[in-house]
């Protein structure tokens, strides 16, 4: 047989269609393979990762998730949504100072900018004699501040004296007494009385993020030991949040005041007349209104 000019051409023409087959399928076809290969691995990893959240991947279903959420967060059918209910709550926790706040300046966020230092040492020596008249002496070494204490933020210092005057005053009320403090005394009418066990704690800010410049609330603790009967410590724990109270107890202990003194029994309950308690509680202070309940709890380097 023959080779002929035209084989030739046909062989050549055939040699190219083979090279450029091989060309397309090495740069296109194969990185386009490879491509959809980890897309495919990607959407099986994705598939996996939603399964385990427990939503539906129907598309149908997944819409009524969302609308259910939606309504969960904003509210629905004239109920308040979590976004609301959460407002609310702020609203409350930091309203119990909010009226002496306005009473004196035009608004919150003046009085944490404005407030001098001079109310601070004044309000300061009129607690601190109110409470000595009631028998509760507050001395620096035990509470954490005195009126000479200094801070660029004054309006910490008036609110946590503020909330020791509170706490004070509604222990008071139900007849508890602070106990006293060992080995501790102030001056008083010419003489000497034992300081009151009643301590604030480090101030803590709650924040949204790590990168806020700010806390959108701010936290004052006090812890104080107190003396009395159970029934007056039924009452003062339910009045700390209360009537316009708002002191949420984060830890309590009650101990049989004189653990020699005998317990009767009342029917089938067993009695005990004095006890004492160690209460901490807290007042808040808001900086802004946060869009979501959920935040993180940082102790703050002298105010914020």
């Amino acid at each position: 047989m023959r080779f002929l000019p035209q084989h030739r051409t046909v062989l050549i023409v055939f040699a190219f269609l083979v090279l450029g087959g091989g060309m397309s399928y090495w740069f296109l076809i194969r990185p386009l393979h490879s491509v959809i290969k980890e897309q495919e691995e990607d959407l099986t990893k994705e598939r996996k990762r939603l399964q385990k959240t427990g939503y539906p991947l129907n598309s149908e279903l997944l819409e009524e998730e969302i609308k259910r959420l939606k309504d969960w967060v904003d509210g629905d059918g004239g109920q308040p949504g979590i976004r609301a209910t959460s407002q609310a709550v702020l609203a409350d926790a930091t309203r119990m100072f909010m009226d002496r706040i306005l009473g004196g300046w035009p608004s919150a966020s003046q009085f944490r900018q404005q407030a001098p230092r001079t109310f601070f040492h004044e309000d300061f020596s009129r607690i601190r004699v109110k409470l000595a008249k009631q028998g509760v002496h507050l001395a620096p070494s035990v509470l954490g501040i005195s009126d000479e204490t200094s801070s660029p933020y004054i309006y910490q210092l008036i609110l946590q004296i503020w909330t020791v005057e509170r706490l004070a005053d509604l222990a008071a009320e139900e007849g508890l007494a602070i106990a006293p403090v060992d080995g501790v005394e102030v001056d008083h009418d010419g003489g000497k009385a034992k300081a009151a066990d009643i301590r604030l704690l480090r101030v803590r800010g709650y924040i949204l993020a790590d990168t806020d410049k700010k806390p959108y609330l701010i936290e004052f603790p006090v812890e104080a030991t107190l003396l009395g009967e159970l029934d007056q410590v039924k009452s003062f724990l339910r009045k700390l949040t209360s009537r316009g109270n708002f002191l949420p107890p984060t830890h309590v202990e009650i101990y049989a005041d004189d653990p020699d003194r005998p317990a009767y029994r009342d029917g089938r309950r067993i009695r005990v007349t004095g006890v004492k308690i160690r209460v901490q509680c807290s007042s808040f202070f808001t900086l802004g209104s946060p869009d979501t309940p959920r935040g993180k709890a940082a102790n703050l380097p002298g105010g914020a």
